[in-house]
């Protein structure tokens, strides 16, 4: 479902030059994502940049969210009471996510398994084996997505 709020965080956040800690940054500073939005551009021009901040724009962001529901993906802001609470707790928490499957997985234990980007063969089978065995216990494995063994 499309909320204002939730298009606004994920315009902000897809937007030239803005991170997870610029995102939050902006939202600390202006108040709100909407705020945030209508200010950037003048925010960075006294910052120093010459040329326009490209905004990520409306029509985009609805266009990102249909997609995701087509696929049966859901689009949730750091802001929604859906947002994981552990991920909500971390350093650096993205401001928004894709999720799909089972969203209750989310308030069970996890544990993430993380090793070299260019594993060995014996690496990656002892991983998948370990990940294996934890999830046939009822412990999510989770994962990064990033290449190797995460």
């Amino acid at each position: 479902m499309k909320t204002q709020k939730l298009l606004h965080c994920l315009q902000l956040s897809r937007s030239e030059n803005v991170g997870s800690s610029t995102f939050f940054r902006l939202i600390e500073i202006f108040g709100s994502a909407q705020e945030a939005l209508e200010q950037i551009p003048n925010f960075a021009r006294q910052g120093g940049l010459k040329r326009p901040i490209q905004i990520f724009s409306a029509e985009k962001a609805e266009a990102e969210i249909d997609l995701s529901e087509k696929f049966g993906a859901k689009i949730i802001s750091f802001f929604d009471l859906e947002y994981p609470e552990l991920l909500r707790k971390i350093p650096d928490p993205a401001p928004i996510i894709t999720f799909k499957g089972n969203f209750d997985f989310f308030q069970r234990d996890s544990l993430a398994i993380v090793g070299p980007r260019n594993a060995s063969f014996g690496a990656i089978n002892f991983a998948r084996k370990l990940a294996t065995d934890l999830g046939k216990n009822s412990l999510s494995v989770v994962s990064g997505l990033a290449r190797g063994i995460d």
